[in-house]
């Protein structure tokens, strides 16, 4: 596949990788080889920079960045080969909420150089304060996969339970009629 289609038909994942490395290194090749793991054979080909390729994964990647909840799941089949080998296959398949941290939380957002802003608090979060998280923590409703979000506030969510039809609120305040508040993390249920 890789002798007839070459690397960005083949492996159009490495390719977008060599863009990547090339545009931030300012390089104008990159050399690629691969070792058929049957045979030993080797194949090499270079690489040339493609500056609207590069400029186009760059763009995708800020879109990413700036999403305010999660991207769809690769897939909704939790046996899928990508899906098994991720660090976040339980958030997605498993019905559990991601871990509370500031990256998690719906006051935080990512700023220019790899900074981010906790808008509840108003102040940039270096990776200590990220990794940590704050009592005032307030999980992306995304992020709470056997809940649905219904309604909230600036400190608050409000959730019905997708199985028992139970309400909860994530926040530190307790909101009238939508039962236990829970503050910081949600666990698992």
């Amino acid at each position: 596949d890789l002798l007839s289609k070459k690397v960005a038909g083949s492996k159009p994942q490495h390719f977008d990788q060599l863009q990547i490395y090339m545009g931030l290194m300012e390089l104008e090749r990159a050399l690629y080889l691969a070792v058929n793991k049957d045979t030993d054979d080797v194949y090499v080909e270079w690489i040339h920079f493609d500056k609207d390729h590069f400029e186009n994964l760059i763009d995708y990647a800020q879109g990413l960045i700036a999403m305010p909840t999660p991207p769809e799941p690769i897939s909704n089949d939790p046996s899928n080969w990508q899906c098994k080998g991720c660090t976040f296959h339980e958030v997605c398949h498993g019905g559990i909420a991601a871990d509370a941290n500031c990256r998690t939380c719906c006051h935080a957002s990512p700023i220019v150089n790899s900074a981010w802003h906790c808008g509840h608090h108003n102040n940039k979060l270096d990776e200590a304060k990220q990794r940590k998280g704050c009592g005032d923590h307030l999980l992306i409703p995304a992020l709470t996969p056997y809940a649905q979000a219904i309604d909230g506030g600036p400190s608050w969510v409000a959730y019905k339970h997708r199985q028992t039809g139970q309400t909860f609120v994530n926040g530190n305040e307790t909101v009238e009629g939508y039962g236990q508040a829970f503050s910081v993390a949600l666990a698992s249920c």
